[in-house]
C-alpha cells in the first residue's frame, strides 16, 4: 500500500512504501533518500506523469499542510497519505480505526481514478530486481 508520493526533477511521481522504497521494492540495498533528493530512484524508472496531481489534489490526499514537503520554490515534491496518528494499525479505538481505514481507502479510490485519467500510455515502470 502506498505511504506517499515523491516527485522527481522532471515532474514525475513515484509511490513509496513505509520504508521509503518504491512500491513493490523491498531491496534495502537500493534505498535512497527521497526527503531531500529529487533524483532518487531515477535509475529504476519508477516515476510516472500524473497531470491531475495539482496542489489542490495533493493537499486533499495528504489531508494537511503537515503531510507535504515543499522545495525552495514552494512546490510540493513529497506527500504522505497518512502518518503515525492516522495509521489504522496504530489506533486502539475501534470507531477511530474504522474512520481512519475508510479515509485511507477513500484516498486509494481517488488515486485509482487519477491513475486511470493520467497519461500512462507509455508507462516507465520496470520490473524491480
Amino acid at each position: 500500500m502506498p505511504y506517499g508520493f515523491h516527485c522527481n526533477a522532471f515532474g514525475e511521481w513515484m509511490a513509496f512504501n513505509r520504508e521509503y522504497l518504491p512500491i513493490g521494492c523491498y531491496d534495502f540495498s537500493l534505498k535512497e533518500s527521497i526527503l531531500k533528493n529529487k533524483t532518487a530512484y531515477q535509475k529504476l524508472k519508477v516515476h510516472n506523469k500524473y497531470p491531475v496531481f495539482d496542489e489542490s489534489t495533493i493537499l486533499m490526499l495528504a489531508g494537511s499542510e503537515d503531510s507535504v514537503r515543499r522545495d525552495e520554490k514552494g512546490i510540493i515534491y513529497i506527500f504522505w497519505l497518512y502518518n503515525d496518528g492516522s495509521n489504522p494499525t496504530n489506533i486502539k479505538d475501534k470507531k477511530r480505526i474504522k474512520t481512519t481505514s475508510d479515509n485511507y481507502f477513500l484516498k486509494l479510490t481517488i488515486l485509482s481514478s487519477i491513475v486511470h485519467l493520467g497519461d500512462i500510455s507509455e508507462p516507465k515502470l520496470t520490473q524491480i530486481p
